[in-house]
């Protein structure tokens, strides 16, 4: 459960030790004042907790849970005291010569230990107060899951800020003081707090993209060009992270169609990247909303760019790198639709566990587990090929076009009626499993469907009407139609090299030079 940086007034309740189950605790940045419950050392399950920068006072036990957290975890409130924060701000124990309080029997407290409903009325007050705090905390739960609480300006600092934070005698926790922004834009002047402020500190409405393991938002500075800022849903080791990044902009410089990395914020607990905003979005967003941008120049131009860096990823030396992720909401255009190759070699700093885009995945991949999967140029051959389809085409990679249902089921040797409902997948609730020749939910893949369509001999009726209309003879049509069939033909050894991509697609742009 994170809490943090919510300006939250009021007191720790004893009733958290009732969330049995809870794992996470972060309270940090907020107003919380009070002690610690010694309640909170009974979550066996609580494995991290964060209660720093609040007004708590009194001592930090160390029994049950609770002695498992350090310093850090307690920081940033001045009236804490306790063996673990070594301070000496607790009150000495009271001297053995001090005699006991004796409270008289008719004193306004002996009055109500004399009453005998006061500890039923009590302990019934304690049950509904528990109860409406249990309540009011699974709300805020909920709050938090489903509106994704904004993060507070606060929430990471440059390592410069961190520093000067620690020269003021503030003893930040880890996950502020290990921060490292990186700029490599010269005059770029900007603070990581003052990119995220200009983010709306990564409220939902400044996302202008969302993918499988990270989130991009906008981020609209006064006097600067407004960046993209792709921030990571699970932190990345920062000594991998910064590793990466450093050779992900060496390539880039070599490279000048993949997109040029702005700079980076790396910290335990966040992390992130930044690039240049792309007004025209992806090259998947053109041709699903505003399709007539690209005419059939446009889209064989980008099909040329794009192969010949990817050719130039898979030439580079010492070693090959392969991009991994191909797919067309990696190709971002500019405001004159020139294309950006994004997210290049990403996954390698990513975990095994995120799983590949339906629609892009070759063959060899649909057995293979993620430890045993191996990237390789043919790999990023068959991700071009869909992207290829995709522009003559302009269908989606999960394509859902039940008029062609009769044509997939003779691809697959089945012998059924040309009606919607002779494809029936299975897309229960608990078993949405992804089938290569389908797709999630029951819709075709796109490779499917060209599939089935070419060896009716009717491919050409998935032709978008732009590339009809504007491809100057059907023959060139044809040409980039086998070619992207090449390019997902199932043995990977069968595919060709980006490179004679290229090639063939530099003739098919101009044709009078071929």
């Amino acid at each position: 459960m994170n809490l943090s940086h919510n300006s939250l007034n009021g007191t720790l309740a004893p009733g958290l030790a009732k969330l049995s189950s809870l794992e996470v605790l972060d309270l940090c940045f907020n107003n919380l004042g009070g002690t610690i419950p010694p309640s909170l050392g009974d979550l066996g399950m609580l494995r991290y907790l964060n209660v720093s920068f609040n007004n708590l006072t009194g001592t930090v036990l160390t029994t049950g849970a609770l002695g498992k957290f350090g310093a850090d975890s307690f920081a940033g409130n001045p009236g804490l005291c306790g063996a673990k924060l070594q301070s000496s701000l607790c009150e000495p124990n009271p001297p053995t010569d001090r005699k006991p309080q004796v409270i008289p029997v008719n004193s306004g407290y002996g009055k109500y230990e004399k009453n005998p409903d006061f500890g039923a009325n009590a302990k019934i007050a304690i049950v509904v107060l528990g109860g409406v705090f249990t309540l009011v905390l699974l709300f805020s739960i909920i709050v938090c899951c489903v509106c994704s609480v904004r993060r507070a300006p606060y929430t990471q600092r440059s390592g410069a800020e961190a520093e000067r934070s620690h020269s003021l005698g503030l003893d930040m926790v880890p996950s502020v003081r290990n921060a490292r922004l990186e700029v490599y834009v010269q005059g770029m002047s900007a603070n990581y707090e003052t990119i995220v402020s200009h983010a709306g500190y990564f409220d939902t409405a400044h996302v202008i993209g969302k993918g499988r393991f990270a989130t991009v938002y906008l981020s609209s500075m006064s006097g600067d060009k407004p960046l993209a800022v792709k921030v990571f849903n699970d932190p990345i080791a920062p000594e991998i992270f910064e590793e990466g990044m450093a050779r992900l902009h060496g390539m880039a410089e070599n490279v000048p169609v993949l997109l040029p990395i702005k700079g980076y914020y790396s910290s335990p607990v966040e992390t992130a990247i930044f690039f240049d905003f792309m007004p025209n979005g992806s090259l998947f967003d053109v041709l699903q909303t505003s399709p007539a941008l690209l005419d059939w120049g446009e889209r064989i131009r980008i099909a040329v760019v794009v192969s010949e860096a990817v050719d130039q990823l898979h030439r580079s030396s010492p070693s090959r790198v392969v991009h991994q992720d191909l797919k067309s909401t990696n190709i971002v255009l500019d405001k004159d639709l020139k294309p950006y190759l994004a997210d290049y070699c990403l996954m390698e700093l990513l975990q095994r566990s995120v799983v590949e885009t339906p629609g892009y995945t070759p063959p060899e991949f649909t057995c293979s587990s993620f430890s045993t999967r191996r990237y390789t140029e043919k790999s990023d051959v068959y991700s071009f090929g869909v992207i290829l389809l995709e522009l003559l085409t302009g269908k989606h990679p999960i394509a859902d076009d039940r008029r062609t249902s009769s044509s997939f089921h003779k691809y697959r040797g089945v012998q059924a009626q040309a009606q919607p409902s002779s494809i029936d997948v299975s897309d229960e609730e608990n078993d949405r499993s992804f089938d290569a020749e389908l797709g999630l939910g029951g819709n075709l893949r796109l490779v499917t469907l060209v599939l089935a369509m070419e060896r009716e001999g009717r491919v050409a009726e998935l032709l978008s009407s732009i590339v009809r209309k504007t491809c100057p003879s059907p023959d060139y049509q044809i040409q980039a139609f086998e070619l992207a069939i090449r390019c997902i033909d199932e043995e990977s050894s069968s595919r060709p090299s980006m490179s004679e991509i290229a090639t063939i697609l530099k003739m098919l742009a101009n044709p009078s030079k071929a």
